[in-house]
């Protein structure tokens, strides 16, 4: 038993907004109790190049956001909801990383500050629309100045340091809203159940649902 704060993970790979929508409409708002906070971190797939199966337009973005966040609080009307732009993303490090590790088979889709930032103003106007709270993720990790992309493994995704970082920028909002760790109750983590999500095809067609992980 343990005086923390239980976290619990709808976060899957590869997701965008839409279908994330989809799997919160199918199940994934069930949770062992209502929470107080919950995070809402999307974009970095929906900014793709418009050719990849993965796209969704600044515009259907907002919407799927705005979308998620009435759903969120339809179910949970008590629990604050924190609505985050999407990180930073070095788009030549992505291409790099992603045709060397594929072998020119990926090049990580036109990934990159230049596509990311109309998500990330987007997220501001649901926010500002919405009453959710909007915390920036991008604004606060581009403040170190360009050691931000010392915070990413790839361009995209974090690397030790990132979670870190991504950690102290989650509990020092979560603090400002008076959930402080210390003063959490007790809990015990074997009670948390399992949900698990719809997985797509490369194409971004759904596959049947499985009680396992897995693509």
């Amino acid at each position: 038993i343990s005086r923390s704060l239980d976290v619990i993970n709808r976060g899957f790979g590869g997701y965008t907004t839409k279908w994330i929508l989809a799997d919160l409409k199918a199940g994934l708002l069930s949770l062992p109790k209502a929470p107080k906070a919950i995070t809402v971190m999307l974009g970095s797939n929906d900014h793709v190049k418009s050719s990849d199966p993965l796209h969704v337009p600044p515009e259907g973005y907002g919407l799927n956001l705005r979308k998620i966040v009435a759903l969120l609080r339809d179910r949970y009307p008590c629990a604050t909801v924190l609505l985050c732009t999407p990180p930073p993303c070095d788009g030549t490090q992505v291409y790099t990383y992603f045709t060397k590790a594929t072998k020119m088979q990926a090049n990580g889709s036109g990934r990159g500050e230049e596509r990311i930032a109309p998500m990330v103003e987007a997220v501001k106007e649901v926010a500002r629309a919405s009453g959710a709270r909007l915390l920036d993720v991008h604004g606060k990790l581009k403040g170190v100045g360009d050691t931000w992309r010392a915070l990413f493994y790839d361009g995209l995704h974090f690397n030790g340091e990132g979670n870190q970082a991504m950690y102290r920028i989650v509990r020092e909002e979560l603090e400002a809203i008076g959930l402080e760790p210390d003063e959490l109750p007790m809990h015990r983590p074997s009670m948390l159940g399992r949900a698990y999500p719809q997985v797509y095809d490369e194409s971004g067609r759904p596959k049947p649902r499985t009680t396992k992980m897995g693509r």
